[in-house]
């Protein structure tokens, strides 16, 4: 398989757009039940910031290399303060999130390797 093949089997494996609203929907249930989460979200438009998951969840599953229009990672986060602690509850709640959608393992690998990566363009504090 070519590489954007293998990376379109990833992302119609989710759903395609249906699968990600349901996860991304989701996800963010999950982050804004935590408590210890809840600041960085206050006062934040929750329905854009779903739409710019979704545009990154596709790119990273390889929907579509356009796909994400949103500003730079490190532009969106770099006033938000936030810290290794809380980047890695976020990323635990993606995990459960993807396990609970019975997203196979290896693609659950991928994508947390891929946030995983984004780490030093969204910690700032």
């Amino acid at each position: 398989m070519a590489t954007t093949e293998v990376h379109d089997w990833m992302y119609q494996s989710v759903g395609g757009d249906a699968g990600l609203t349901v996860l991304v929907d989701n996800f963010y249930a999950r982050l804004w039940a935590d408590p210890d989460l809840k600041k960085y979200f206050e006062g934040i438009d929750k329905d854009a910031l779903k739409k710019h998951q979704r545009m990154f969840l596709t790119f990273a599953l390889g929907g579509g290399l356009d796909a994400y229009t949103g500003r730079p990672l490190a532009s969106a986060h770099q006033t938000l303060n936030i810290t290794n602690d809380a980047f890695d509850s976020v990323a635990y709640h993606l995990r459960l999130t993807l396990e609970e959608l019975d997203v196979e393992r290896g693609i659950i690998s991928i994508v947390m390797g891929y946030v995983e990566g984004t780490r030093p363009q969204v910690v700032f504090a």
